[in-house]
């Protein structure tokens, strides 16, 4: 269960003094004490919400129902996020309403970190080189873990399936690929074909 925020607690707080019989001051009068203390809450955000592909798809699909009652649009979207047409459908459409709040230049978290850890392969690749080492080109893993059993099982999949390494694919196939190939996430040696795939093929931060 993620913490309570303190402006939650604060808010509380002066809510239920308000209620105790005979408390002298109201939320506002307290508000502005608090102003004078050290205690500072983190002001909320003004920034914008930029909107997701997912956003515009829940928008196209959702029957007005709450998303649990939806229950076929999880494996729906698992299926648009694996045909890259489809996902990208959706990211214009999102674009296009970015444009429209002001966020022409904005780009999603994802792709944010994706490019940032780009370039620090691309300074570390020209580090390689000017030092007179030589620097295979390799295709580069975006992921935070890459001496996971899972991850290297997923690239190695993926390689041999000619995909690029961003490729994503759908729950059902992956696990059923898993069991074709008698992937055990505990068991991870050398005797496996996809062991250490990422530090050996890819280029990682």
């Amino acid at each position: 269960m993620p913490a309570v925020s303190k402006s939650v607690i604060t808010k509380t707080l002066f809510e239920e003094l308000e209620k105790v019989e005979g408390f002298p001051y109201n939320s506002e009068e307290l508000y502005g004490f608090l102003k004078e203390t050290d205690f500072k809450i983190p002001k909320k955000s003004e920034n914008i919400r930029a909107t997701s592909a997912y956003d515009c798809f829940l928008k196209e699909n959702k029957s007005g129902k709450g998303f649990g009652d939806n229950s076929n649009l999880k494996d729906l979207w698992t299926l648009i996020k694996s045909n890259p047409d489809q996902l990208d459908k959706y990211q214009n459409i999102a674009n296009e309403i970015n444009k429209k709040k002001g966020l022409v230049g904005s780009n999603n978290a994802k792709s944010s970190n994706a490019k940032l850890i780009s370039q620090l392969i691309s300074l570390k690749q020209e580090q390689s080189t000017l030092h007179g080492k030589h620097f295979e080109i390799k295709p580069h893993f975006y992921g935070k873990k890459p001496h996971t059993s899972t991850n290297n099982y997923k690239q190695w999949k993926l390689s041999s399936l000619k995909f690029p390494p961003n490729h994503v694919l759908s729950k059902n196939i992956l696990a059923q690929y898993k069991i074709d190939d008698h992937f055990d996430q505990k068991i991870y040696t050398s005797a496996q074909p996809w062991y250490n795939y990422i530090s050996t093929h890819m280029t990682h931060i």
